[in-house]
C-alpha cells in the first residue's frame, strides 16, 4: 500500500478549522461614567471631551470598528456621530478607537463589533455602554473680603458696603457697583442690578463712618433707586 505523505499533510491543514476572532468586550470607559468639557484654544467654536474608546481585540477577523449614538432603541442604536476602525494587529489585546474632533455636552452610547466570516454569523458585536459629557459648572465667585476700617474708609470699603446693602434691600447680586469720595469720610455709590433677565435698576447709596474710642461706626443712606432700561 502506498500512502503520500505531503497529501495527508495537506488534508490536515485543510480540515483544520480557521481561527474565530474574539468578541469584543468593553473595557474602557466604565458604563454611566461621566466627562467634563473644556475649550483648548481660544479659537475652538465649542468646547468638548476627549474620552478614548477601549475594548479587548486580536488580530483575527477583518476588523474591529465602534458606533457611537446619541439614540438607543434597545439593542440598536441610533444615526452614528462616530464611527471608528481598528485594523486587527499580530499580539494585540487591546483596541482604541478616538473621535479626533471630540464630544459635546450629552449623553452617548456605543458599542464595538467585528467582521469575522469564518463563522455562520460575520458580525458579532458587543454589549451597549453609555458615557455622558457635561459642560463644567461656572466657578464660584470670591466672597468679598472683609474691609479694615482702622482708618479712614476707602473706595474697596465703600464697594463692599455698597454690595452687601443691595443684596439686603433688594435680595439682589450687584452686576457692577461705583463709588466715588464726598469727603474724607463719606462716599456715595451707584449699585447696578437685575431684578429678572429683562429689567435692570440703579440704586444711589451714601456712606459715611465715624472713629469714636477706637470702635468704627458707619452709616448708610438709601438714596432712591430707578430703573434704566432692559
Amino acid at each position: 500500500m502506498f500512502l503520500c505523505c505531503g497529501c495527508f499533510i495537506g488534508l490536515l491543514f485543510a480540515a483544520a478549522p480557521a481561527q474565530a476572532a474574539v468578541t469584543p468586550t468593553l473595557t474602557s470607559p466604565a458604563d454611566g461614567a461621566v466627562f467634563f468639557t473644556v475649550k483648548k484654544h481660544d479659537y475652538d467654536l465649542r468646547p468638548v471631551a476627549t474620552v478614548s474608546l477601549r475594548f479587548n481585540c486580536d488580530e483575527w477577523g477583518s476588523g474591529y470598528y465602534t458606533d457611537v449614538s446619541t439614540l438607543r432603541d434597545g439593542d440598536e442604536l441610533g444615526p452614528t456621530v462616530f464611527s471608528g476602525f481598528t485594523e486587527p494587529v499580530s499580539s494585540k489585546t487591546t483596541c482604541k478607537s478616538d473621535n479626533i474632533y471630540g464630544y459635546s455636552a450629552g449623553t452617548y452610547y456605543w458599542r464595538a463589533f467585528v467582521i469575522d466570516c469564518s463563522v455562520p454569523s460575520c458580525e458579532r458585536s458587543s454589549e451597549i455602554r453609555t458615557f455622558t459629557v457635561k459642560d463644567p459648572p461656572p466657578p464660584t465667585p470670591e466672597p468679598d473680603p472683609e474691609p479694615d476700617l482702622s482708618t479712614y474708609m476707602t473706595r474697596s470699603n465703600a464697594v463692599y458696603y455698597a454690595r452687601q446693602q443691595t443684596r439686603q434691600h433688594f435680595k439682589r447680586r450687584p452686576y457692577r457697583v461705583s463709588c466715588w469720595r464726598k469727603s474724607y469720610s463719606s462716599f456715595s455709590c451707584f449699585s447696578f442690578y437685575r431684578k429678572n433677565w429683562r429689567s435692570r435698576f440703579r440704586a444711589k447709596l451714601v456712606f459715611k463712618h465715624v472713629i469714636e474710642d477706637g470702635d468704627v461706626y458707619y452709616y448708610t443712606y438709601l438714596k432712591g433707586r430707578r430703573r434704566i432700561g432692559r
